[in-house]
């Protein structure tokens, strides 16, 4: 048989030449790989088949630097209006950067309290900016950036904002009804002047709102036409070759108002649900490196892009440690607030027992009334009765007196 496999194979008398060779080779070091191998066992015994101890960080690649901040308030903005009237340039916002369905707002829902929140990270309650000439509480992200030495403007359309000129370098605030004014106005002082960081507040889409609702034709129109002017202030920053390097965000004010983000720090198309208006001036002075105190909104850790310092597992984990921090303080204002809603229902249940305790007395108190108002009565009638039975028994005495001793009448 064997005969029959090499005349078969051609190529049997080199493999049994080459298993030779390799047989030898392995017999003269065997010495050497055994004595290799024990060497190994009994140096890092536990090591040798083990994982490492932990896997290389991936490299992060830095993002560009931001160069300036320009921060547009459309006052009144909607974010169903977006979709249902013509905004390319907003939406081109959300579509390059982050856009977040619809900002939580706490009450009141003045104008003032409101963009005063998105520049505090406060809610009113705390900051205290209700209405015009206020005094505010909590300093606002352009008032830090101002004592950092980066120069801030703010142009204001509404009127609302005439209390925060104090620590301003550049500051306008008029009630403008024409929001082209104000573009024309922002893209003037920003030549000029060149802040770091530009707040531009149009007031077109709320004054269409109040006259006319969010639903009107005219309202979708005042939108377009802040669409509008936002896309002079972008087409501005591309004519002096700034866009790609600023960071711009566009909200709004009052009722249902988006949240656009766009900026070399942030992620590219990504859509985030819900998050609160406080949240914009934290997660600016996070990337900004300034500290703001006082404040509960949160930074936005899941819209940002990983960089350096920041790896995205780690934003993650920032996020839902600032979340659950929230949820904690949230139901610690809960438990507060049902301790109080308890006390004040047993404050009315102490008021209530008091009440029917009164009513009681007062019933008390005017059955005795009636009660002595009878026996006065009842007292009154018999003095007249009695009266009149002493006077009819004066007259028939008189009569029998009479008739005894006198002999004519």
């Amino acid at each position: 048989m064997k005969a029959v496999i090499k005349s078969a194979s051609p190529y049997y008398s080199i493999i049994e030449k080459l298993w030779r060779e390799a047989a030898a080779l392995i017999a003269k070091w065997k010495i050497l790989y055994i004595a290799i191998l024990i060497a190994l066992l009994f140096i890092h015994p536990q090591k040798l088949f083990a994982l490492p101890d932990s896997l290389p960080e991936e490299e992060q690649t830095a993002p560009a630097r931001t160069s300036q901040i320009m921060l547009l308030v459309v006052d009144g903005l909607q974010s169903d209006a977006l979709q249902k009237t013509r905004a390319p340039n907003i939406n081109g916002l959300g579509s390059a950067g982050v856009k977040v369905d619809r900002m939580c707002l706490m009450p009141p829902d003045s104008r003032a309290a409101q963009i005063y929140s998105i520049f505090s990270g406060s809610e009113p309650a705390r900051h205290g900016y209700l209405n015009t000439g206020d005094k505010p509480g909590v300093e606002s992200i352009l008032n830090l950036m101002q004592k950092r030495g980066n120069d801030t403007l703010l142009i204001d359309g509404t009127g609302e904002l005439k209390g925060l000129t104090s620590g301003l370098k550049y500051f306008y605030s008029e009630n403008v009804e024409d929001d082209s004014k104000i573009t024309e106005l922002a893209i003037k002082e920003i030549s000029e002047k060149k802040p770091f960081f530009s707040v531009m507040v149009l007031s077109g889409p709320y004054r269409a709102m109040v006259r006319s609702g969010e639903d009107s034709r005219e309202y979708l129109e005042a939108v377009a036409q802040a669409d509008i002017q936002v896309g002079r202030l972008l087409g501005h920053l591309h004519q002096q070759g700034l866009y790609q390097d600023t960071l711009i965000v566009v909200c709004g004010t009052v009722g249902a108002p988006p949240l656009i983000i766009r900026g070399n720090e942030f992620s590219t198309g990504k859509s985030v649900p819900v998050v609160s208006n406080n949240d914009i001036a934290p997660t600016l002075a996070y990337l900004q490196g300034i500290n703001m105190s006082g404040i509960n909104g949160l930074v936005l850790w899941d819209s940002l892009r990983p960089g350096p310092g920041r790896p995205e597992i780690y934003m993650l984990q920032q996020r839902v440690k600032d979340l659950s921090d929230a949820y904690s303080r949230a139901m610690d204002e809960a438990g507060r607030l049902e301790r109080k809603r308890i006390a004040v229902q047993d404050e009315k249940a102490d008021l209530t027992r008091e009440k029917y305790t009164m009513e009681r007395k007062m019933k008390e108190r005017d059955q005795r009334i009636d009660r002595l108002n009878l026996t006065v009565r009842l007292m009154k009638v018999g003095f007249v009765i009695t009266l009149a039975l002493f006077i009819i028994a004066l007259l028939v005495q008189f009569k029998v007196l009479k008739k005894r001793y006198l002999f004519f009448t």
